[in-house]
Order: structure tokens, then sequence, then C-alpha cells
């Protein structure tokens, strides 16, 4: 049985077992759980642990892309949309599943998970996909993300998660 939970400083070693899993090619293991200052900033991010039954198959989070230079810039220079959604009410979504758990629905169960929850505390939602990975592309076109630009390799969807 699929279930969430909320994650804390607890659940980091699993999703750092199932990000190397997940990420094979990623030998330094850049991810943004792996340095402390990322970790003690837990509390910025809506960060959720899915389980199926006692097994962490998956992780998702969504943070403020205040927080994030980068993706910031991105937004202020190529964001296109009639409505201006402040900064502070857009969240970037990043999911993590299991390779054993892909291809069965869990990535959309995840994605739908975060979906609901950020609608508390943000107006549009963002994903940064890699060209090349036409699954997630999939699953973001599937929850009705659309497709913003390009940004070097990767492509930028953004989802209304109401409209005022």
């Amino acid at each position: 049985m699929i279930n969430f939970r909320l994650m804390d400083n607890k659940n980091v070693e699993e999703v750092m077992n199932v990000y190397s899993k997940a990420y094979t090619w990623d030998k330094e293991k850049k991810c943004f759980l792996c340095n402390q200052e990322s970790i003690d900033e837990l509390s910025l991010s809506q960060n959720y642990a899915m389980y199926d039954n006692h097994d962490l198959i998956g992780y998702g989070s969504v943070t403020p892309v205040v927080k994030n230079l980068q993706t910031y810039m991105v937004i202020r220079r190529k964001f296109r949309t009639s409505e201006k959604t402040p900064m502070d009410k857009i969240g970037e979504a990043c999911i993590i599943i299991h390779p054993d758990y892909r291809n069965q629905g869990c990535g959309n169960k995840l994605l739908q998970h975060l979906i609901q929850e950020s609608k508390i505390n943000y107006e549009s939602m963002v994903a940064y996909i890699v060209t090349n990975n036409l699954p997630s592309i999939s699953l973001v076109r599937k929850h009705d993300f659309e497709f913003r630009c390009r940004h070097n390799k990767e492509n930028f969807y953004e989802k209304k998660l109401f409209l005022i």
C-alpha cells in the first residue's frame, strides 16, 4: 500500500539510497541533500517520502524558487505568462522514483500528491527536465504542465495550481 510521509533528517539516508539507484550516472552524488547546508534547509521545502508498506520507493519536494538563484534568474528572463505570479508563490518540483517502481504509476501518484499539497503555499509549480528524459516530460504533461522554454539542456515546464 502506497503512503506518503513528511520527510525529515532521519529520512535522508534512505532517500540517498534511492537516489543512488535512480541516478547511477551521478558519480559525485550532486544531490541537493548531500551537504549539511541543504539538509538544514529542509524546512524551507515541502518534502515527502513515498513508501510501499515500509520500503521507501520515492521522494518528492517542492522548493520556493526564490531560494534557487539559477531557477529564479531563468524565470525572470524567460517566464512567459499573461498573469505575473510573484516569485515567492512559485514552487519548483523534484521527484525521484526507485527504478524497481518505475512504469507502475508511482511517479504519477507522487506528482499528484505534490500538486495537492502545494496548493496551500504556491500559485504555480515549475519543473526543469533534461531534454532526453521523456518519461518525466510525459508525466508533467499528464498533469497539465505547459512547456515554457528551453534553458541549456533542460526543458522548463509550468503549471498554474489555481487561477486567481
